[in-house]
């Protein structure tokens, strides 16, 4: 974002703030559309990753053709209905064909996702087409679990509850006993401490 697009959100955010009736000389806002700016840039700068280029930088040749799994990875991200934050942890599972990838760059894909305005079944998605086209695995498993402050806090206010999407390709939709095991691994937990 330039320096100019910046101050003209800085004097939208001042805008609309004033819109809701409050006083945004007062000391308590003085600096918030900044702030506000500032963070919104931040949540956003997924838009302006080239993650294609992230992942085929990253390409290993596969030692193997085992399942590989990266788990619990968090995420934040703003709901693009209601710009209200929603958040959890992704988990991947793909069988390799002939590479395997970074487990930094997995990382780097679900942030660069994520960071952004998005949906939730839409993150799942694009987690999955990006692991696709890059690694083209023989199967590929996404799951995200979330919590929504759309969800929390306005609507229909529900506190516990929990959003899950998946997406599958390949051998792990059309072999029922390789689903079973990435689903039995996926579900395992374990004490590192």
């Amino acid at each position: 974002m330039t320096e100019n697009s910046k101050n003209q959100l800085e004097i939208l955010i001042g805008q609309a703030l004033a819109y809701l009736g409050e006083d945004i000389k007062r000391p308590g806002l003085k600096d918030t559309p900044t702030r506000v700016a500032q963070a919104l840039c931040e949540f956003t700068k997924g838009n302006q990753i080239p993650i294609a280029n992230i992942a085929e930088k990253s390409l290993l040749k596969a030692p193997s053709q085992e399942l590989v799994i990266l788990k619990d990875t968090e995420f934040y991200s703003l709901c693009e209905h209601h710009l209200l934050p929603f958040f959890g942890s992704v988990d991947i599972a793909y069988i390799p064909n002939k590479y395997i990838i970074g487990l930094g760059t997995l990382g780097q894909i679900i942030d660069a996702c994520s960071q952004k305005l998005q949906l939730q079944e839409n993150l799942t998605e694009e987690i999955a087409n990006i692991m696709q086209t890059a690694l083209q695995p023989k199967g590929l498993m996404i799951i995200i679990r979330a919590q929504h402050f759309c969800i929390k806090m306005r609507g229909i206010k529900k506190q516990g509850s929990v959003t899950i999407t998946r997406s599958t390709r390949g051998n792990l939709v059309t072999d029922a006993s390789l689903r079973q095991e990435a689903t039995v691994l996926l579900q395992a937990e374990r004490d590192f401490s």
